[in-house]
This record gives structure tokens, C-alpha cells and sequence, in this order.
């Protein structure tokens, strides 16, 4: 019985295990051997990226709960990686995330003070993006002037919530000159 084959691409001759299995060819192998099969996939990949990302995302909605099992399975399985992934990367990831939040100014924004209320202990709410965009599209609540910034009208350092009941849209003078004072403590020191 042979042992090796012949790729078709690179004309180099290989053992039967460089080969994939291919029910529809004559001896049940690729034609391809699998590097220049890994080459010919990364071309077309990088060819096609609409309809790999669409591949993807099909994939992913048809199958759920594999997803969530596979990534939480894969992270328990995986804890020195999952820890250390971070640390090996934080240059990259640092860039990934400038990249965002220069892209997405008023999301950075949302989350910035997500978390600053989660640190001081606060209420935080859903705030959906057309919220967001209604803030910012709306003049500032206390000159009106355009809305550059979003202000929290009971501060967070003052027992406020990060609720869009909370937030109103300002000019980055009236937010910055407010600071964390009431409005009636702000006004008087106007």
C-alpha cells in the first residue's frame, strides 16, 4: 500500500497524514496537501472578509448555547491562559481599545461613568445609545448652548444614580464648572 502522495499545488511528495480526508476523491485524500490547503483557506479568507464575518455570525446565532458552553468550558478549562492572555497582550489590547473608544466617543463616555458609579457604590442602569444620542443632541440644561458633555444632575460622589433620569446633556463649561455640587449649590457660586 502507498504511504505517501504527491500534492497537486506544491508538487511535493508527502506522507498520507499531510493529507486530509476527502470522501469524494478516488483514494479518499485531498488533492491538496493540508499546508498548501491552509494557505489556499487564509487567501480566500482575507478575499472575503464580509462573508467570513457573515459565516461566522450564522453560526454563532444557530448555535447558542455551544457557544456559551464552548467559551465558559474553554475558560475553566484554561485559567493560566485566560490570566496571563491579558499580560502578554496589554499593548495590543491598549490599542484595541484606544481604537474603540476614539471610534465611539459617546459609548467610552457611558461606560466611564458606569464605572465610576460602580466604584462608589452607586445605583447603575441600562442606558441604551439613542438615549445617549438624545442627550447629546439636546442643548445644555443649564445655558443652553450645544451639548458637548453628559452630566449627572445629583453628582455621583453625592449619592446619584447612573440612570438616564439622573443624566442630562451640558456644555463642557457648565459640566466642568458644576463639578459634583447640586445645582443650587453651583447657581449661588455663580
Amino acid at each position: 500500500m502507498e504511504q505517501s502522495k504527491a500534492c497537486t499545488k506544491c508538487k511535493e511528495t508527502k506522507p498520507l497524514n499531510q493529507f486530509s480526508v476527502e470522501k469524494k476523491c478516488k483514494n479518499g485524500l485531498a488533492f491538496h496537501c493540508k499546508a498548501c490547503a491552509a494557505i489556499r483557506i487564509k487567501k480566500w479568507k482575507a478575499d472575503n472578509p464580509e462573508e467570513v464575518k457573515a459565516r461566522q455570525k450564522a453560526w454563532k446565532q444557530a448555535n447558542p448555547e455551544y457557544v456559551a458552553v464552548s467559551n465558559k468550558a474553554w475558560r475553566q478549562d484554561n485559567p493560566e491562559y485566560v490570566g496571563t492572555y491579558r499580560q502578554t497582550n496589554a499593548n495590543r489590547i491598549a490599542a484595541q481599545e484606544r481604537g474603540y473608544r476614539a471610534a465611539h466617543p459617546e459609548k467610552a463616555v457611558i461606560a466611564y461613568h458606569k464605572r465610576r458609579a460602580r466604584l462608589r457604590g452607586s445605583a447603575v442602569f441600562i442606558i441604551t445609545d439613542k438615549e445617549v444620542a438624545k442627550l447629546y443632541a439636546s442643548p445644555c440644561a443649564y445655558c443652553g448652548k450645544p451639548s458637548k458633555h453628559i452630566d449627572h444632575v445629583v453628582p455621583l460622589s453625592r449619592g446619584g444614580r447612573h440612570s438616564i433620569g439622573n443624566l442630562v446633556g451640558a456644555c463642557a463649561n457648565c459640566n466642568l464648572t458644576k463639578n459634583s455640587k447640586f445645582i443650587t449649590e453651583w447657581k449661588r457660586s455663580q
